[in-house]
């Protein structure tokens, strides 16, 4: 049983506490990674270096990553604080933990598209867990990614917009390569 205490604020002055029990919730549920922020984050890199931080994050438990999980799954959000945790950890990515921010990084583009096109370089494409099953589909989310990109009306952001467009056109272009006809 989990334990939880609520107090209730009424113009500024504690006006009831109340402490409950809920059930437990699944057992899976119950194992989510701890909450990271974007402080911790930060104070951990001012002690270690960006790699020992991934390390850290990408250590296995209960057969996942959790806590490199959660992280990507915040960048994804385009939140500016875990963008700048991205920008600090992605110098340090190898192999694997370089796709997963990538595809993170990819995904942000859909919701913080000037932030993303500021701060990285090109991250505009589908990432593999999330391409659609037809060519049809296919075809409409990169029209739709397109879309959030060429509403970017930073100026300076113009060439990594063109390019960032451009990426987005190929692979369309190149989707006969990935889809078959049945």
């Amino acid at each position: 049983m989990k334990r939880w205490s609520v107090v209730f604020m009424t113009f500024g002055l504690a006006s009831a506490c109340v402490t409950f029990s809920a059930p437990s919730v699944s057992h899976q549920a119950e194992q989510k990674a701890p909450l990271l922020t974007p402080a911790q984050l930060t104070a951990m890199l001012r002690d270690k270096s960006a790699r020992e931080v991934i390390d850290f994050l990408t250590q296995i438990e209960n057969e996942r990553m959790e806590r490199w999980e959660y992280v990507l799954d915040q960048i994804e959000t385009g939140n500016i604080e875990w963008l700048k945790i991205a920008l600090l950890l992605s110098p340090a990515t190898d192999a694997d933990s370089a796709e997963t921010l990538g595809d993170a990084l990819a995904e942000a583009t859909t919701r913080a598209p000037a932030r993303v096109l500021l701060l990285f370089s090109n991250h505009c494409y589908i990432p593999d867990y999330k391409l659609p099953p037809t060519k049809e589909r296919f075809l409409a989310e990169i029209q739709r990614r397109v879309r959030i990109v060429e509403r970017v009306a930073d100026p300076f952001l113009k060439q990594a917009k063109a390019e960032c467009i451009r990426e987005y056109q190929n692979a369309a272009h190149d989707a006969n390569s990935h889809y078959t006809t049945r």
